[in-house]
């Protein structure tokens, strides 16, 4: 458990935000393929990358302007 400003308990799920971001392709749409831009270049092997194969989602850190604050972006 984590304390709040408040000094309130909190489990981890209150303290995630979520936010969604669509970046359209464009003329890409149609042949660009996540999969195989991720495993044919080998970007699932580079830490700190997270490559889920059951839901094609690569995972990993994105460190903010302030480089002692991360978040972690699922693409």
């Amino acid at each position: 458990m984590e304390q709040n400003n408040k000094g309130r308990e909190v489990d981890e799920e209150e303290t995630m935000a979520y936010c969604l971001l669509h970046l359209p392709l464009g003329e890409c749409k149609a042949t660009f393929n996540l999969e195989k831009a991720v495993c044919n270049h080998g970007f699932f092997m580079m830490a700190p990358n997270l490559w889920i194969p059951s839901t094609k989602t690569l995972q990993r850190p994105l460190r903010l302007a302030d480089s002692t604050t991360s978040v972690t972006v699922s693409i």
